[in-house]
């Protein structure tokens, strides 16, 4: 007797594989209910099963065979060091990465219970390689492609199915393809169905591409349940994708859209539900521009601030958004009553040409300081992503991106070199003109074009027009030191706190959790014994300083202060102490 094809059915506790005793074509198992064996296919106490038969066959005589579910393993390979990692601040607060990811817990919730799943964030947990499973699948973003090809070969090396997506995949197949059994290009929920299906029969593609954006009004709760969620400093949700900017130097646009794609309101809120209820206080929304459909934008904010009527404002919210929030009052309102402590925002440059530049034409309407004022006046925090390296900038950029901050009143920022990064209209522009550096071909990752994938602040790949390389990496580095010195970044932070709106964290400062508290303990400690003098100085002048005029405010320096002792050891190890960079100029002359 020949065995035939072979199918799986869920029993709602185990699973079972029915093989058919016959020689046929492939029957149809699912969905069959066979929960305690009272199936309308089971046949009376023999321990035998009827599959449901497909147009012109007759029933085949099936046997039940205990099986086991096929296990995937969901990989996010670590980070390298980074300004948001927010790892050298472990022994403050006691969080070990600061975001969790939303790939593999929105991945887990488009998987059937007909597999068993593992997650792995290696950011916060190492990864058993001797760990039994079925398939492994990463994702990762650029930045995180040397670690992931590590981690694929070491998987391969032990006979396992391969798999990788994510952003990097989708922009750079060529170079991923070699590494990995499996391709997939494009959205994961476009795509994940559909390998899980061939998967299951036994039978799968090497790549699969999406054919279209995913339809966010049909996204799952992503299973944050999975995570080890007090492992980090922040919950993530994102709410939409796109943005209708078309900036220069993004590849936002190019893989997500210029069209913006919703997630219903009711979701969104069961989201954040699901991450407060698992102990989460602080959501941060990872949409490339949360108010790029500002209608849409105000429902969801005003939903958020009735939530949080309903919940004591427990948890406090970030975002990313344009600088151009600063025109609509009506928004930034709503922005305050939702509980919005922070805003992270795309300024660039205080070079208007280099705007203009680089189509950032959303910060070119009205004056930039006097919009960065608005916002911080409704009692919300502002962290900027600024850029050196325009065409339009010379070698004086520097001190005036210096100077900008000092009039800003912005505590952190995420600055770096202008990179031109594929799939963008800067890199086609560079390739066109010629100036792209022959290390910079990003078609192979290798030693020397890896840092651009990193965005680490140390290279760019193409030639700056009115600068060396060297000038730009000089000037950058001096710039850095010069931002995160103690004395520098505790003048900004007090003229922060003291021209601020009445803030979100207020409420937090005199109801600080038993945890909170313990948590505040250490965080005096670290800056009262510390051999740094300037560290010591900037803490207690501050401290003692709004503990007399503004004591409402501490819980939020206490917090900037933090995340500013996480980006002050990076630049010290990486560009020297910051408080000896030249005083006035990086260059002379």
């Amino acid at each position: 007797m020949a065995d035939g094809r072979i199918g799986e059915v869920d029993t709602g506790k185990r699973y079972y594989q029915y093989r058919c005793w016959r020689m046929c074509p492939l029957v149809d198992f699912f969905p069959m209910d066979v929960s305690n064996d009272r199936s309308p296919w089971y046949s009376g106490g023999r321990g035998e099963y009827w599959s449901r038969k497909r147009e012109g066959m007759s029933c085949h005589l099936l046997r039940k065979v205990l099986m086991s579910k096929k296990k995937i393993l969901l990989i996010n390979p670590a980070f390298p060091d980074s300004l948001w990692g927010f790892t050298r601040i472990h022994s403050l607060v006691g969080i070990q990465y600061g975001f969790l990811p939303l790939a593999l817990p929105t991945l887990a919730a488009l998987t059937p219970e007909q597999f068993e799943l593992q997650l792995i964030d290696e950011c916060v947990e190492p990864i058993d390689f001797d760990t039994p499973c079925d398939v492994v699948a990463l994702t990762a973003f650029n930045v995180q492609s040397s670690r992931a090809f590590e981690i694929l070969q070491a998987f391969k090396a032990r006979g396992r199915l391969t798999a990788l997506g994510g952003p990097f995949a989708t922009t750079s197949p060529e170079v991923c393809r070699p590494h990995t059994d499996i391709l997939f290009l494009g959205e994961g929920e476009s795509i994940w169905p559909e390998f899980l299906q061939d998967f299951a029969h036994g039978h799968f593609k090497n790549h699969y591409m999406a054919r279209e954006k995913a339809d966010l009004t049909q996204a799952p709760i992503p299973r944050f349940e999975l995570l080890n969620l007090p492992a980090y400093g922040s919950g993530c949700i994102q709410t939409s994708r796109g943005c209708p900017f078309a900036c220069e130097f993004c590849d936002i646009i190019m893989m997500d859209g210029r069209k913006m794609r919703l997630k219903p309101l009711e979701n969104v809120l069961t989201e954040v539900e699901v991450l407060r209820q698992n102990g989460v206080n602080s959501i941060f929304f990872t949409d490339a521009n949360f108010i790029g459909n500002r209608r849409r934008a105000k429902e969801l904010l005003f939903a958020l601030a009735e939530y949080g009527k309903k919940t004591d404002y427990e948890i406090n919210f970030s975002t990313e958004v344009s600088l151009d929030v600063a025109e609509d009052d009506e928004l930034l309102a709503l922005f305050q009553q939702a509980n919005f402590t922070l805003m992270y925002i795309g300024i660039e440059s205080p070079n208007v040409e280099s705007l203009k530049e680089t189509k950032k034409n959303q910060n070119l309407r009205f004056p930039i300081l006097e919009q960065i004022h608005k916002v911080q006046s409704y009692g919300i925090i502002v962290w900027a992503g600024m850029i050196v390296g325009f065409d339009h900038d010379t070698t004086k950029i520097f001190v005036l991106q210096e100077d900008f901050f000092k009039s800003s009143r912005i505590p952190i920022t995420s600055l770096g070199p202008l990179v031109a990064l594929p799939t963008t209209p800067l890199f086609a522009r560079m390739q066109q003109e010629g100036r792209l550096l022959a290390e910079a071909n990003l078609h192979a990752v290798t030693d020397k074009n890896l840092p651009v994938l990193h965005n680490n602040g140390g290279f760019t790949n193409f030639r700056p027009k009115h600068m060396t390389i060297n000038e730009l990496f000089t000037g950058y580095r001096w710039l850095m030191r010069k931002l995160y010195s103690y004395p520098e970044f505790a003048k900004r932070l007090q003229d922060l706190l003291e021209n601020m709106g009445p803030s979100g964290y207020e409420s937090k400062t005199f109801s600080p959790t038993f945890k909170e508290i313990h948590t505040l303990f250490k965080i005096m400690c670290h800056f009262t014994f510390t051999k740094n003098t300037y560290k010591r100085k900037a803490f207690w002048s501050l401290l003692c300083h709004f503990i007399r005029s503004r004591p409402t405010i501490l819980y939020a320096l206490f917090s900037q202060f933090v995340m500013h002792a996480h980006i002050y050891d990076m630049v010290l190890e990486n560009y020297g102490p910051p408080e000896e960079a030249v005083p006035d100029v990086p260059f002379h002359d």
